[in-house]
């Protein structure tokens, strides 16, 4: 049978994404943990920037005990609790196009944006050992959640809430391009509109050896949302009035969090991973060349710290 042009640009696409998916290593970590905290910034497709940093530091044998990540970052930090390399990276860049995944239709389908359901359905059926590792009592993983009717984060763990799954789709759940994920009785949206990047969590918890994993370069700053995003929310949230105030002023407090986390880090209480250019990824990045080059960008950025990254964990080289 003949094949038609759009037959035959779906097959090269199919064969470029086999070509990109070649290239992020495929395994499961040992079991051997690292003490301290890991925290992961979320940023929906940027997360691929933080696949490269933690397939990086699975892949040396760096599985760091605690894990806390906030919305893309509290799905990468589950299959890294659970040791799998490069397994969120590859269905991400696979998923990328399909509209049920990420897009409008994951909306009708799933009430979000991103199609956690597709993502949970397979990481759970695919391997056990992906929920024994995530749910071992030797392991921390938190995922941040907005509270809608406060505010205000909740940091959601298997010691408080009654699905680790489900508290993650809240973490990530985008205001405005997603309903409101309920959670034990309590509606929960993304937990960027509350607490972005987890560091001060990390340091009131005890922890002395601290990484954070950031998804925009040093020095970026929040612009703040445009004009249209606000009054979407206010029409929106007008019930949840301080929820609403916290999105008002979001780009604020993350601004202020990064002049904290930049002084946290000349005082060398905490050790940061960051792009070390701008990522050229949209939210719902579909290209999935760009996507792989921000994997790359972790991979690299994180191998050229990988001695000082031992050293602040207090490992033995090697």
């Amino acid at each position: 049978m003949k094949m038609t042009e759009r037959s035959r640009i779906g097959w090269l696409f199919m064969r470029h994404i086999e070509t990109i998916l070649n290239r992020i290593p495929d395994g499961r970590s040992g079991r051997e943990l690292t003490p301290g905290c890991l925290v992961l910034e979320g940023g929906a497709f940027r997360g691929l920037y933080t696949g490269g940093v933690t397939d990086t530091l699975l892949l040396n044998n760096i599985n760091i005990q605690t894990v806390i990540g906030v919305s893309a970052g509290a799905l990468y930090g589950a299959c890294y609790c659970a040791g799998r390399i490069g397994w969120p990276s590859r269905f991400n860049i696979t998923h990328c196009r399909n509209s049920s995944y990420a897009g409008l239709r994951a909306i009708r389908k799933n009430q979000g944006v991103i199609g956690f359901n597709i993502v949970f359905d397979t990481f759970k059926t695919e391997d056990h050992e992906n929920i024994l590792r995530i749910m071992s009592p030797e392991r921390r993983l938190v995922a941040v959640a907005t509270n809608c009717l406060t505010g205000q984060p909740t940091y959601l763990e298997k010691t408080n809430c009654s699905d680790m799954f489900t508290a993650i789709k809240a973490s990530a759940s985008m205001q405005v391009l997603s309903r409101m994920v309920y959670l034990d009785g309590i509606p929960y949206l993304d937990g960027g509109n509350s607490d972005c990047i987890p560091v001060d969590w990390a340091i009131g918890q005890g922890y002395e050896r601290i990484i954070v994993v950031k998804t925009h370069e040093r020095g970026w700053r929040d612009p703040g949302e445009p004009e249209t995003q606000l009054r979407a929310e206010q029409r929106l949230y007008h019930n949840f009035p301080a929820l609403y105030d916290y999105m008002m002023h979001a780009d604020e407090r993350y601004n202020r969090l990064c002049d904290h986390i930049d002084e946290l880090e000349k005082q060398k209480r905490i050790l940061v991973i960051a792009p070390s250019q701008p990522l050229d990824v949209a939210r719902l990045e579909k290209n999935p060349e760009k996507l792989y080059r921000a994997y790359r960008m972790g991979v690299v950025n994180t191998e050229h710290r990988m001695e000082r990254i031992r050293s602040y964990l207090g490992m033995t080289q090697g």
